[in-house]
């Protein structure tokens, strides 16, 4: 039976053990992540109103996921990539610790000029309905989540790791305030302050850009209904 909290008791920062575990995988990918970048850096323009531009962020979303997969396989987590939950839409990565908890991650580049933020809240509300929309979707196909996960005894948390090359982006994540008014800006910035909310700078002194930032927040869900409008 699905259960639909208030939006204040439907996602909680998670415990502190589990904010600094999760913190150690984020640090451990921004490092790799540097590391390759200052090795090696993809240069690969991008055509933008039939003129060409250089995209303002360097790399694809799969470089977080890579290298932050690689952090967690390296703390005896398990890895699942793609997840499907339902016909059209996956969630990037799944990682498992034993039964005492999952961790949903969804990775983004964020785009001064678009309007990244409601990519990222329509993630946010994708993991959140993780188990519900599975359960709809595979009903017919006779899959069952039979482990302790999907039983209610494991914690279900979620993450969005984000990848920037705007200071003002990174500030406002970390401060949790914009004077960015428009757009999905406001709603997410209100959606990461109800989270544990991370970021680290990944500095390449050779490259044109030197500065790159990954933003990371996540919950804990404590809704098997997903969340309630905001």
């Amino acid at each position: 039976m699905s259960i639909r909290l208030p939006v204040s008791e439907a996602f909680t920062i998670p415990p502190a053990d589990v904010c600094a575990e999760i913190a150690e995988i984020m640090t451990s990918a921004a490092q790799t992540l540097q590391t390759s970048l200052n090795a090696h850096l993809p240069h690969v323009p991008a055509i933008r109103k039939a003129q060409d531009d250089v995209t303002y962020n360097l790399i694809a979303e799969r470089n977080i996921t890579a290298h932050l997969g690689a952090a967690a396989l390296n703390r005896k987590f398990h890895l699942y990539a793609e997840i499907p939950i339902n016909g059209r839409q996956k969630i990037d990565l799944m990682v498992v610790k034993g039964t005492l908890y999952r961790l949903l991650i969804e990775a983004k580049r964020i785009y001064p000029d678009r309007n990244s933020a409601k990519s990222m809240l329509n993630d946010f509300k994708r993991m959140s309905q993780f188990d519900e929309l599975r359960k709809k979707y595979f009903a017919g196909f006779g899959e069952t989540l039979t482990d302790s996960l999907a039983n209610g005894q494991a914690s279900h948390y979620g993450a969005i790791f984000a990848y920037t090359t705007d200071d003002s982006v990174s500030e406002d994540w970390r401060e949790g305030k914009s004077a960015r008014t428009k757009g999905d800006w406001p709603e997410l910035l209100k959606v990461i302050g109800k989270g544990y909310r991370h970021s680290v700078q990944i500095t390449t002194p050779a490259m044109r850009i030197e500065r790159h930032y990954l933003l990371g927040a996540w919950w804990r869900f404590n809704n098997s209904g997903g969340i309630p409008p905001l």
